[in-house]
């Protein structure tokens, strides 16, 4: 198989029929480790792909979610971009959101009692 491998290996993807693509592509999945392809992050973090999602697992809404991103406050937590979908590291947004939360209860806090 080695063989009809390498001139595939040579041909431009747009002179390949659908067989010929096909035949690279299994091979090149045959010799992938059996790991499989790492995201970079931490096997076991949970990942939200697009907003809806996270505000979902997160408890709030799409707005809110919308308004972290704006202030860049979950810039931590966005592993990717696939299009114009983020792909967020749920345990990271929820510690990111959370202390941002706090420390807006805290100034208002102190600015009520300034007053």
């Amino acid at each position: 198989m080695e063989n009809s491998i390498k001139p595939l290996l040579q041909a431009p993807l747009w002179q390949m029929t659908g067989e010929q693509f096909l035949t690279l592509t299994q091979f090149a999945l045959s010799s992938l480790p059996k790991e499989g392809i790492s995201l970079g992050v931490a096997s076991g973090n949970e990942k939200a792909v697009g907003v809806h999602a996270l505000a979902q697992k997160l408890g709030c809404s799409e707005s809110m979610i919308y308004t972290l991103i704006r202030e860049r406050i979950l810039d931590e937590a966005i592993i990717s971009r696939i299009g114009k979908r983020f792909v967020f590291d749920v345990e990271r947004a929820r510690i990111l959101a959370d202390t941002h939360q706090r420390n807006k209860r805290l100034a208002n806090q102190e600015d009520r009692e300034n007053d």
